[in-house]
């Protein structure tokens, strides 16, 4: 048969500068342009063509090997393909924080989704399987504090993040093993589900809030229409700030979610008058019924005081840490030989205010963990304010 199909196509062929003279012809040139096989066709191999069985998908296009795909953060987001998961159950292993060798934080927790979550219950065989748990890397700070804040053991709790599998060696056998996790990234989202919220209503953007300047506003902070509006503050002109009970706004240094808690600057002191810019406010105090207090890590120095104050147990002497401060900082110099005292701000203390007025104590800093013997050039300035964990 493959030598009758070889004849037929010999007296088919037409050399490439002749012209066409049927419809036939023409039909063979076309589809000679697109077909092809690995047979050989020549009268001469017709025994070795006979051995061969000649598939459909000998006459397509030859197709190109498949190459390994993998995930490469540097040629962009949009090359990593579709691995999403997206998960619905109740917390097993409550959040914890770990500390990666590169410095940055991971919140490591369990999800177990179907069934039931106490393994140890048996029962009848119809009854359903035991649940499956899925581990949940969260590598975004602001979504890893409001798991550590929100999120305790059978919270229910919706999950969406990335497939991924993290690869390590046992540090006991040295055998390289391969864990499975959803791992939560700048794309991805959690929130608790309360009782009675449907999941179809859930939003996250009361979540996140968008960064202040270079200043990431992590939750439950919230600006504007984010976080928890009980735990306000305030993006003017790209500086994040935190504002008093009357009204007096103070510039947020540093924030730790892990910790809960802030730091926020001093106010400025006047040089010629040895006052506080906030005198007219009496100095900082906060609401009492706002999730914020001032903590006891916190070394205030009152200047510029009348000599009643003497009656109050601080340590007003000549060793006191105020006189470093009018001594060897610059804003502390408009306050020389005037009477000045020092303090810890301590838990027998109130945590809502510290307070300066006129016939009293003018003006006042705070230096946050300060260090026995520690040169005021190297003090950390800042008032660090705590606050209680939403419920």
């Amino acid at each position: 048969m493959s030598s009758i199909a070889s004849r037929f196509v010999k007296l088919l062929s037409i050399p490439a500068h002749s012209t066409p003279t049927s419809p036939f012809v023409v039909g063979s040139q076309v589809c000679s342009k697109f077909c092809y096989s690995t047979v050989s066709f020549d009268s001469e191999n017709d025994n070795d063509g006979k051995n061969i069985e000649v598939e459909d998908d000998d006459f397509l296009p030859e197709k190109p090997e498949l190459q390994l795909q993998s995930v490469d953060p540097s040629r962009g987001w949009g090359s990593r393909g579709v691995h999403k998961a997206i998960i619905c159950g109740k917390v097993g292993q409550a959040p914890m924080q770990k500390i990666l060798r590169n410095g940055k934080i991971v919140t490591i927790f369990t999800v177990g989704t179907g069934g039931k979550f106490d393994q140890r219950t048996f029962g009848a065989k119809d009854l359903p399987k035991p649940a499956q748990w899925h581990r949940i890397a969260v590598h975004n700070d602001p979504l890893g504090s409001y798991a550590v804040q929100q999120l305790v053991k059978n919270s229910t709790v919706f999950v969406e993040g990335d497939i991924e599998t993290r690869v390590y060696n046992d540090s006991i056998n040295g055998e390289v093993k391969n864990v499975p996790e959803i791992c939560v990234r700048r794309d991805g989202k959690i929130r608790l589900i309360k009782k009675g919220e449907s999941i179809n209503k859930i939003s996250f953007d009361e979540l996140l809030c968008p960064k202040c300047g270079s200043m990431e506003v992590p939750y439950p902070l919230s600006t504007n229409n984010c976080g928890n509006p009980n735990y306000r503050v305030y993006c003017n002109n790209g500086t994040l700030a935190f504002m008093s009970a009357d009204g007096f706004y103070y510039k947020i240094h540093s924030i730790n979610p892990s910790a809960y808690k802030l730091i926020i600057s001093p106010p400025l002191i006047q040089r010629n008058s040895c006052q506080s810019s906030d005198l007219a406010f009496g100095g900082l105090r906060l609401d009492e019924n706002s999730p914020f207090n001032i903590s006891s890590h916190n070394t205030v120095m009152l200047l510029n005081c009348s000599e009643n104050i003497l009656l109050s147990p601080l340590n007003c002497s000549s060793k006191s840490l105020c006189r470093q401060f009018e001594e060897k900082a610059a804003e502390g110099s408009g306050c020389r030989n005037t009477l000045c005292c020092s303090y810890l701000k301590d838990s027998s203390m109130t945590s809502h205010r510290i307070r300066i007025r006129v016939g009293g104590c003018t003006a006042y800093t705070s230096v946050v963990d300060i260090k026995s013997g520690q040169s005021a050039e190297l003090w950390n300035y800042g008032i660090e304010l705590q606050w209680l964990p939403p419920n």
